[in-house]
């Protein structure tokens, strides 16, 4: 069995997929996160994991965009922003953890 190159449709369909389960599992670890901090107290592996995952989404972005070099696509400011964000959720959920314990 031999694989073909993907057209240019479904190499759109296959990004849009990508974009819809990375922010699947984003929304599904922080509300896992904030579930199990109310319920435990402590903060859980879960938003490690998902600032971990953005991480290496912005780190392989921002090296692909160094590469090429026809192509400048700039990274939003709305999604600096909510990278950010988790962030400063994650660090507030540990001070409180620490602060409580």
């Amino acid at each position: 069995m031999k694989l073909q190159k993907p057209d240019e449709m479904e190499r759109s369909h296959n990004l849009k997929s990508a974009r819809n389960a990375f922010m699947f599992y984003i929304a599904a670890l922080i509300i896992w996160a904030i579930y199990d901090f109310i319920t435990t107290g402590k903060a859980g592996l879960q938003m490690t994991i998902l600032l971990v995952g953005t991480a290496v989404f912005w780190w392989s972005r921002s090296i692909l965009n160094k590469q090429t070099e026809e192509e400048k696509v700039k990274i939003p400011p709305r999604a600096i922003i909510w990278t950010i964000f988790y962030l400063v959720i994650f660090l507030a959920i540990i001070f409180i953890a620490n602060y409580y314990s």
